[in-house]
């Protein structure tokens, strides 16, 4: 059993707001879920948020401790393989004078928003017991508050939370075509292989849990009809569903906006680590490297916020070679460890270069190598291949095909 973390005297009023706001029911102990002999029963607390109430005390986020529950149970798999990575935007090419134009919003107290079927509710019961008379209900039973809706804290409501934001969306007419999802190819107007994409103001966009972003190719002064249509079915869609849409997050039409941990920038053609993120991890490093010893935890866990950065400048994860060798090692090695705060340094100073150009241009010479020591190979393309002009025929067509289904 978990603790619930509460202030003495003030339990019974927090459990029946939660009743009474449907968060939340009665469910009989001997009902709850068992696992040897014991019911399972998990526990609560409550996080501050920035936001306070007129006296000044702290709104805390109910957090639901389900450890016991997911302990026991098999994770749900659902729509995790279709989560989208902020990566896939760096397949963007801009051209000229071409803008990346991004659209954004975002669920209120999603996690709370979705009721669960009731048969659940025994699996995710909580350390709050009650005989009835005290609740209302059968004086001879004692009961265990258990939880109604989908909430923060079990494993499952990943998976969950993605196929119910997924499925909204596209019941609400946005095109499965122009949606970035993981385990498929980012649309073919998303990366400039197709001009005639223009023309028919065509976008993108993905859903990450409880939060919808968008993005258009335009240029500089053009109108953002093919973003803004998506916005607004998006919108609609969640009005219908009954879910609430945060207007202190939503953005329409901007050429700058974080996403998933990475800045978007339109002005700047670019995207990399967000100010924040990038601020936190170099602090970190610095903090590592102030310490007399250096260690491998510290490390290990540095190098992989380093990573999530480096992901957008890929040639700069060669700063970590050492790093990687010290985290394995099982010796000491001093040479080895001033080697690692060298790279450790070096990222640090190396910061400003780790961000994608999604305005780059297109080399006329590639290079090719293999796994020969001394091999190498340098080719020179004027124009498509008949393979390729078949492939952008086949691809335009394909194109023509869903644009023409989904109007």
């Amino acid at each position: 059993d978990l603790r619930i973390h509460v202030e003495t005297g003030e339990l019974d009023g927090i459990t029946r707001v939660l009743v009474n706001r449907g968060v939340c029911d009665w469910t009989p102990l001997d009902q709850v879920l068992h696992f040897r002999g014991e019911p399972v029963l998990n526990g609560l607390f409550g996080v501050p948020k920035t936001s306070t109430i007129d006296s000044g005390e702290p709104i805390l986020r109910v957090i639901m401790n389900l450890v016991p529950s997911n302990s026991v149970m098999l994770q749900l798999e659902g729509a995790v393989k279709t989560l989208p990575s902020i990566t896939s935007w760096m397949s963007v090419v801009t051209e000229g004078k071409e803008e990346v134009r991004i659209w954004q919003s975002d669920m209120c107290n999603a996690f709370y928003l979705f009721a669960l079927p009731h048969q659940w509710r025994r699996c995710l019961s909580f350390n709050i017991l009650r005989w009835g008379n005290e609740i209302g209900k059968d004086p001879a039973v004692r009961y265990a508050l258990s939880c109604c809706v989908l909430p923060m804290g079990w494993l499952s409501s990943v998976a969950i939370m993605q196929e119910v934001s997924e499925q909204i969306l596209l019941q609400g007419s946005l095109s499965e075509a122009e949606q970035v999802v993981r385990n498929r190819a980012v649309p073919l107007w998303m990366v400039g292989l197709l001009k005639e994409a223009k023309r028919q103001n065509r976008s993108w966009w993905h859903v990450y849990l409880d939060n919808y972003a968008g993005g258009q190719i335009v240029d500089k002064g053009e109108e953002t009809i093919g973003g803004e249509r998506l916005h607004e079915l998006a919108e609609t869609a969640w009005q219908k569903a009954q879910v609430v849409s945060s207007e202190k997050k939503r953005k329409r039409g901007v050429v700058e906006a974080e996403e998933l941990g990475a800045l978007v920038s339109g002005a700047t053609n670019t995207i990399g680590g967000s100010p924040n993120r990038l601020l936190r991890v170099i602090q970190a490093t610095l903090w590592v490297l102030s310490r007399t010893h250096l260690s491998k935890k510290h490390v290990q866990v540095i190098a992989g916020r380093w990573i999530h950065i480096l992901q957008f400048r890929r040639p700069g994860m060669s700063f970590l070679e050492a790093t990687w060798e010290y985290v394995g090692s099982k010796k000491f090695d001093l040479g080895l460890v001033l080697r690692v705060r060298r790279e450790l340094w070096a990222i640090v100073c190396a910061t400003p270069f780790f961000q994608t150009n999604l305005g780059a241009t297109v080399s006329q010479v590639t290079t090719a190598s293999d796994a020969s020591n001394t091999g190498g190979a340098v080719g020179i393309a004027y124009e498509l291949s008949s393979e390729g002009q078949d492939f952008v025929a086949a691809s335009k067509s394909g194109m023509d095909a869903q644009a023409t289904a989904s109007i």
